[in-house]
């Protein structure tokens, strides 16, 4: 709130200033502000640019308009400078850059280039192609600057400009980089086009050495040389993996490499997993993988055994707090969700890992503790009522749970078990219209409100999809 009041001050004075001056305007008062020192002009700046992303990006801007000493005090404080946004059009020209680059003086920099255009949406004939200069123009700005990434993320709509950009760095020098983010807009849909692979990739070498701070991962459809990136990722906090199912991905030996690197992983988000068809774990004798720090879990699976088969690589202890479920693969028609795959199995077998406590596993075998969660998310899911009944009973600690576009079984299975009495809050939410189909869930709510459970319950109208409250007597 203090944050938006003082830019909109300083916009209301930079409106102020550039409009024509009356008398009255000819010899203003000094605002109280301009009384203050400049160290305590320069703390509040601190304070309210890097107080959000967006007044990181906008802020240092509007504070160097408003007059010569609040542009003064702005362009000495390099702390305001350290996150250069790139996106198309480019902001200016490389001179601009440059600007950023050396007023941030000797600091470590955030990194956001988007390659991507808003009104572009799917492939088609009349695709829109970055321009060449364009990409040539961002490489040759941040050229030279990579020692001082603090974080690095790009995002495109095609994978084209994203391979060029990796490619563009042949001897990466990134020693102060924490945290790298690369997304293809497309990669969920994309299915006809062949995508060409890289070496993972130039810009980060194939050895950890090379980004020895690095503790953040998140690949949203990039398509690169595992067995090189299994190398390159250790001692990660978080990694987020979103795989476009018709394109190659890890192997469940890589995969366990790839984790077994990072024991004190906290955040781990695999969506769309889906390896090499003729790789199982059976055949690979895939190592089990031991994370003792992990507090948050999603997986979404487009075929069940896959999913089934990277959790038996799993041994999780009591740390685990947050659990997300989605079935990758169902359709919709007329707003009515319908389902690929019965996912009773995955509830079935988390039950079974999630038994006893984790002083008591065998670490020669797979293991989930259910202990200690506290959220729990599933979407898109069909299943029976007893396998999730059985799943319920392992998470004695639950405080959340959400649920979006799953099936009456699971709506059934929440109603009639035994809730613990931890349970604060549970979101139920689907796409379902007509009479017919809404009858079993409001015989659900019914019920969950008879227990006096506190159930918010909503449903997707209109084209966006808003959410809206379903009244209390329904």
């Amino acid at each position: 709130m203090l944050t938006t009041f003082f830019l909109a001050v300083a916009m209301f004075r930079v409106t102020r200033s550039s409009g024509r001056r009356t008398r009255l305007d000819a010899a203003p008062r000094p605002s109280p502000i301009s009384k203050l020192p400049y160290e305590i002009i320069r703390e509040i700046f601190k304070f309210v640019v890097l107080s959000s992303e967006e007044a990181r990006s906008h802020g240092v801007k509007t504070l160097c308009l408003v007059d010569r000493r609040w542009n003064d005090i702005a362009n000495a404080t390099s702390a305001l400078w350290t996150k250069i946004t790139l996106t198309y059009p480019l902001d200016g020209d490389r001179l601009a850059v440059q600007k950023w680059l050396k007023t941030s003086g000797s600091k470590v920099m955030d990194v956001v280039v988007d390659l991507s255009y808003p009104t572009w949406y799917e492939p088609g004939k009349d695709n829109w192609v970055l321009p060449a200069d364009f990409l040539r123009g961002v490489i040759a700005a941040l050229r030279g600057s990579e020692h001082r990434w603090k974080s690095i993320s790009v995002q495109s709509n095609t994978w084209d400009p994203i391979r060029e950009f990796l490619q563009a760095w042949e001897t990466p020098n990134l020693p102060a980089l924490e945290s790298i983010s690369f997304t293809r807009l497309t990669a969920s849909f994309i299915s006809h086009i062949p995508q060409q692979s890289i070496e993972w990739p130039a810009l980060f070498g194939g050895d950890g050495t090379i980004v020895p701070k690095l503790r953040e991962v998140t690949l949203c459809g990039i398509l690169v040389d595992w067995t090189l990136a299994a190398t390159s990722f250790r001692n990660l906090r978080k990694l987020v993996i979103l795989n476009n199912p018709r394109e190659p991905g890890t192997t469940f030996g890589q995969f366990s490499e790839l984790l077994a690197a990072s024991p004190m992983l906290e955040t781990l988000d695999i969506r769309g997993y889906h390896p090499n068809p003729d790789d199982s774990p059976a055949r690979t004798r895939t190592p089990l993988v031991h994370l003792p720090a992990l507090k948050h879990l999603s997986i979404s699976w487009n075929r069940l055994d896959f999913a089934c088969n990277f959790l038996l690589m799993l041994q999780i202890p009591e740390t685990l707090e947050t659990l997300c479920l989605a079935e990758a693969e169902f359709f919709s028609v007329n707003g009515r969700i319908f389902y690929v795959n019965d996912s009773s199995t995955i509830f079935n077998l988390l039950a079974i890992l999630g038994s006893g406590s984790s002083k008591d596993k065998d670490f020669s075998r797979p293991w989930i503790s259910m202990l200690g969660l506290k959220s729990l998310s599933v979407s898109w899911v069909y299943s029976g009522t007893y396998e999730v009944i059985q799943f319920l009973q392992k998470a004695p600690m639950i405080e959340k749970i959400c649920l979006m576009d799953v099936s009456e079984g699971v709506l059934e299975a929440i109603a009639g078990a035994q809730l613990p009495g931890t349970l604060k809050s549970l979101d139920i939410r689907w796409r379902w219209k007509d009479g017919h189909t809404l009858a079993k869930p409001r015989r659900v709510v019914k019920r969950l409100r008879e227990l006096r459970l506190p159930v918010t319950v909503r449903t997707f109208v209109g084209e966006h999809c808003s959410l809206i409250e379903v009244p209390e007597d329904m």
